[in-house]
């Protein structure tokens, strides 16, 4: 009876809460009506110039599309951890004259020479060795949590290989991946630079055409990547900006020269100068060659730093996924850590770029799921100080970025048609937040704004129901690669606060002008979807296929391969008598509940 009693309080508590929360998102789809200012921040498409720009970027004739998904699961076994990873393409006609371009997804199909596997055996004792993170893992949580970091290094290897072999194919133009690049830039070129923190990594082991890889060549790629990326001369860049330069001139250089490309007084160069000894010295002297009163060399060594580093990523990839040999272990005391994984897709992801930009690829990532919030917290704010969006009444307090989208276009269903995006933005922003100074809209939310002009994002939809055109697809985000000759028009400098200092920063802001590479990517979009399936209803087709293919295919894998494991484990355990180190005290526990439970209720069938 007390039991009842407590259930219909809680019960009456959560109605009244209920209906408050109902009530408040009621007001704020009502704030969002009638914005008709809002139409500026975005881009219905226009299929005729998308069209004549596919045409610039893509040669006529017929190419292919391809869709990228990888998946993971991992094993728990006597003392043995097995982890599974999977990432396969499909791919279709892309069909590109002057009457239109087209995306034959009827034809779509596996690409079977573009399917990765791998299964990957870790005793537990050994975790430690390959996730940094475990020394410190004291809770079931903070193991768990660390633990799912191998797999999912391993299924990003997966496929950013996979991506790198498509854009390096002859007839691909179109990859999607089903992950954001920017926010998969982000972790791993964090673990690059604690993989430098710490002053040692196994990717050292590995040879090259070009020698030995070097802890230099990890510190030079970490920034200048394949060497022809935007670097922003300001702080903490500048030092490698002016390394870039240096290269650009074929090693060396007047002071002079460097001060006058660097933007920066001769006094300022002596000290780049003399931070530059700093680096080289840290470095074993592998950067400097000589420094004269007039100019400054670099070693011949360290022109070739792209060439070991672009290598060892491809050789560490082709030992994951090809190798007989473990794939992590490369001696009795080397492993591959999670933080060199992180290293090698950081640098997969600069070589995807730098490949796609070469051969004319359009590298295009999908979010399904996301809770960024820099449209309205960075995108809305600046577009009102430079008056592009011209507000009539405040909008209200949403901070997630779907959620503000997603209401505003069904609230304004009459204004907004499908299919739409917003204006795209330099990934740069996701590091920004409105400031309170008018001189400087836009502040660093921690510190330091991240550099620009590397990715390029945006938020788009499909599809609404004909019947009822509020009710759409989901709104999804994309971001792509900055492409300089077309994205050049559309970067401007932009003063912001970082670190209390005011700072110009020059991201790609849309703004007023339609950049056309953005319209030609929402033209594709628009085709790839299928709204004959729910769960690719304004999203893509190839990327739907392929994630119940990897899906699939772990699952398999995780069943076959466990009895593998489970026979070889067996045989162990009985002959060394290590029943009781087989599990886990938790996995202990959670068997004896189950038996426990399955008793209990067959003594309740029964009776």
């Amino acid at each position: 009876m007390k039991v009842i009693e407590v259930s219909s309080s809680v019960a009456e508590r959560l109605g009244r809460q209920t209906s408050s929360l109902v009530q408040r998102f009621t007001s704020r789809v009502s704030d969002l009506k009638g914005h008709s200012e809002f139409a500026s921040l975005v881009r219905g498409l226009d299929a005729k110039s998308a069209v004549a720009e596919a045409l610039r970027f893509f040669p006529e004739g017929v190419h292919s599309a391809v869709g990228i998904d990888g998946s993971m699961d991992y094993d728990e076994r006597l003392e043995m951890l097995l982890f599974y990873v999977c990432a396969t393409a499909f791919r279709c006609p892309l069909l590109v004259g002057k009457d239109g371009v087209r995306l034959e997804l009827k034809e779509a199909e596996r690409d079977s020479r573009r399917s990765v596997s791998a299964a990957v055996p870790l005793w537990l004792e050994d975790l430690s060795e390959v996730s940094r993170t475990l020394r410190t893992a004291e809770t079931d949580f903070d193991f768990e949590r660390s633990l799912e970091r191998i797999p999912y290094a391993l299924m990003t290897l997966a496929e950013l290989s996979i991506g790198l072999d498509s854009v390096e194919n002859k007839d691909v133009k179109v990859v999607f991946l089903d992950r954001p690049l920017y926010a998969t830039f982000g972790p791993a070129s964090r673990d690059l630079r604690l993989l430098l923190s710490t002053g040692e990594t196994s990717l050292t082991s590995f040879a090259t055409p070009k020698g030995q890889l070097s802890m230099l060549d990890l510190s030079l790629a970490t920034v200048l990547g394949p060497g022809d990326l935007y670097v922003p001369k300001r702080p903490p860049y500048l030092v490698y900006a002016a390394i870039q330069t240096i290269l650009n001139h074929d090693g060396e250089i007047a002071k002079a020269e460097l001060a006058k490309e660097l933007g920066i007084g001769d006094n300022h160069v002596e000290k780049i100068i003399s931070r530059l000894n700093v680096l080289s010295k840290k470095y074993g002297g592998e950067l400097i060659e000589k420094t004269s009163a007039a100019s400054i060399f670099l070693k011949n060594s360290a022109k070739d730093y792209w060439v070991r580093v672009s290598a060892v990523a491809k050789e560490a990839s082709k030992r994951v996924f090809q190798s007989v040999e473990h794939p992590l272990q490369l001696g009795d005391d080397k492993w591959l850590t999670v933080l060199d994984l992180g290293a090698v897709n950081a640098f997969l992801i600069y070589e995807l770029m730098h490949q796609a930009k070469l051969r004319k690829v359009l590298v295009v990532g999908i979010t399904k799921d996301t809770g960024a919030s820099e449209f309205t917290r960075s995108v809305l704010p600046l577009s009102t100080h430079s008056g592009l969006l011209k507000l009539s009444k405040p909008l209200p307090n949403l901070k997630n970025d779907r959620a503000f989208l997603t209401i505003m276009a069904a609230a304004n269903s009459d204004l907004v048609k499908t299919p739409w995006r917003t204006i795209s933005y330099d990934a740069c922003f996701t590091t920004l937040v409105e400031n309170s100074d008018p001189d400087t809209v836009l502040k660093a939310a921690r510190k330091l704004v991240s550099r620009e002009r590397v990715f390029v994002k945006a938020y788009f939809q499909l599809r609404s129901f004909t019947t009822d055109p509020a009710t759409r697809s989901p709104v999804f985000a994309y971001d792509r690669f900055y492409n300089t000759t077309i994205d050049q028009t559309y970067s401007d400098q932009v003063d912001v606060l970082q670190m209390g200092i005011k700072t110009k920063i020059n991201p790609c802001f849309e703004g007023a002008p339609t950049n056309p590479l953005d319209n030609v990517i929402l033209h594709i979009l628009s085709m790839g979807d299928n709204p004959e399936v729910l769960e690719a209803l304004g999203h893509s087709q190839l990327l739907y296929l392929a994630d119940k293919a990897v899906k699939a295919e772990v699952k398999a894998m995780r069943a076959m391969l466990r009895g593998v494991a489970d026979l070889e484990l067996g045989t162990l355990a009985r002959k060394e008598r290590i029943f009781s180190l087989s599990r886990r005290y938790r996995d202990f526990r959670a068997e004896s509940e189950a038996a426990r439970s399955r008793a209990a209720h067959r003594e309740v069938f029964q009776s």
